[in-house]
């Protein structure tokens, strides 16, 4: 038998954090996400431009 009770406890406990850090920084994530976007944006434009040239 393999003791995943210590496992699991980790698992809840990242949970419990990640749900905590979640709710403190909603806006921080929004706010990365536009960038990245933003970003993406940017990547596919000079994509585009590349392909253009060859």
């Amino acid at each position: 038998m393999v003791n995943y009770y210590p496992i699991l406890c980790n698992f809840l406990q990242e949970k419990k954090l990640e749900s905590l850090i979640s709710n403190r920084s909603q806006n921080h994530i929004c706010m990365r996400n536009r960038i990245t976007a933003r970003e993406e944006k940017k990547g596919l434009q000079s994509m585009k431009r590349s392909r253009l040239r060859t």
